[in-house]
């Protein structure tokens, strides 16, 4: 996430942060929610 967030100005960092979503969907509503330090 770090690598993904470098360089970015310090808006943009507060508002970032990863998503994972479980599959098949239909079956498994799950979302994991991966925030940075700076989120």
């Amino acid at each position: 996430m770090h690598l993904l967030s470098q360089g970015r100005s310090d808006d943009f960092k507060k508002h970032f942060c990863g998503t994972h979503f479980f599959n098949p969907p239909r079956y498994l509503r799950l979302l994991e929610i991966i925030p940075t330090p700076d989120t």
